[in-house]
């Protein structure tokens, strides 16, 4: 998995030795936990892990980051 959401694109990546899940067919559901506040709050998994996870039936989620505030201020 990315260890940032910066490293995704919809085209995947091309990094050979990176640290991949592979036991997709022993999964129902795969949840990709990458990114921070900093890089947007919809953090969608990479391209290539989505058909490595298709392929072997499992389906994979991205996150939606949500601060402990939503955007809210203190008055």
């Amino acid at each position: 998995m990315s260890h940032t959401s910066n490293a995704n694109t919809i085209i995947g990546n091309d990094r050979t030795y990176s640290r991949t899940f592979n036991n997709y067919q022993y999964n129902d559901i795969m949840v990709s936990w990458a990114g921070s506040a900093s890089e947007g709050i919809i953090v969608p998994p990479a391209k290539n892990e989505t058909e490595k996870a298709h392929i072997n039936g499992t389906k994979i989620l991205g996150n939606i980051f949500l601060d402990g505030y939503h955007g809210l201020t203190n008055k």
